[in-house]
């Protein structure tokens, strides 16, 4: 019997839908602005050869979200891949989906869905609308994230629903169950300098859109990734990238939901089992005691991976990726 999981990694962050299937020069947007030096980077889905990849645009709340679905290989641990326990990647504020590209092989060769997305106003997801691109609540965020992963499911799942008996070894009774794990949170509530921070980073984005610099890009990346060594210099150019297909109208609104937040009252609310990865040189995630009550009061696991900056993902995907995966198995 297959146990549906939903797995969800880095939470940042009426359902209606569309479906299209991008080619690359619609993957840009010509109605959102961004950073012009090196010129947009256009982010495109990193196919793994034994996969089955389909490319989907869901609109929630006149947000268009990219996302990209990829099937692992039938086998004796994925013996239907369309109803594969699910993996949803979300990625950081001004990254894209490929900061999880290390970590794809690893988790479909282990059997799993991965369904990846880009938050709004992050190439080739599509800005948010006038009324939401000075702040978009996280709780929004959220829930589009929520409707994401039920399309997805609704999709997979369909030919199981139309016709049980056909799929004997196929449990649909737990789809709606979710596991979450955490990795690179900044914490259950905003930092209390948060909001002034963003505030001038926005500033700086702006700044740099209007004079053709990118101070804002190079600021992010070695905040992201500190070091001198080879792993971080590379990581650093692989982040740059990603930081260029992102739009002035998606930081603003994104920084806003993640500006000011608090979450600590739903801690209580946590049932599922989870892990808390922080690395020794992320100087984004606050006091190192505040993630590891996190994860002793959900009663998970907390790891500092000695050397990752904040996005452990490309800094150290080798050591990130053994852990994902060896912490997925225990569960089971």
């Amino acid at each position: 019997m297959i146990d549906q999981k939903l797995e969800k990694l880095e939470i940042p962050l009426p359902f209606s839908h569309s479906i299209a299937h991008p080619t690359p020069s619609s993957l840009a947007h010509p109605s959102v602005s961004y950073l012009p030096l090196s010129g947009l980077s256009v982010y495109h889905p990193t196919r793994i050869p034994s996969a089955t990849m389909t490319t989907t645009t869901i609109t929630l709340d006149s947000i268009p979200y990219h996302t990209t679905l990829q099937l692992p290989s039938p086998s004796s641990i994925a013996p239907h891949p369309p109803t594969a326990p699910l993996i949803t990647l979300s990625h950081a504020l001004m990254a894209s989906p490929a900061m999880w590209d290390p970590l794809l092989p690893p988790l479909l060769n282990a059997g799993y869905r991965v369904l990846t997305y880009a938050h709004p106003g992050h190439s080739p997801s599509g800005p948010p609308p006038t009324s939401m691109q000075n702040f978009i609540h996280f709780d929004t965020l959220t829930s589009h994230l929520a409707s994401i992963i039920r399309h997805h499911n609704a999709a997979c799942f369909a030919p199981v629903r139309a016709d049980p008996a056909a799929h004997p070894d196929v449990n649909s009774t737990t789809l709606d169950d979710e596991d979450v794990v955490a990795a690179g949170a900044p914490g259950l509530t905003s930092l209390p300098h948060a909001q002034g921070l963003w505030d001038e980073r926005i500033a700086l984005f702006e700044k740099d859109l209007e004079q053709g610099t990118e101070e804002l890009v190079e600021q992010t990346v070695g905040r992201w990734l500190p070091g001198d060594e080879e792993r971080s210099v590379e990581a650093r150019e692989v982040a740059k990238g990603m930081t260029r297909g992102c739009a002035i109208e998606g930081y603003r609104a994104c920084a806003g939901g993640i500006g000011g937040y608090d979450y600590t009252e739903e801690l209580g609310n946590v049932t599922a089992r989870t892990l808390v990865v922080v690395g020794s040189r992320d100087g984004a995630v606050g006091e190192r005691g505040v993630n590891e009550d996190v994860a002793r009061r959900t009663g998970g696991r907390f790891v500092w991976l000695d050397g990752a900056g904040h996005l452990p993902p490309i800094h150290m995907p080798e050591e990130f990726g053994r852990l994902v995966v060896e912490f997925l198995e225990e569960e089971g």
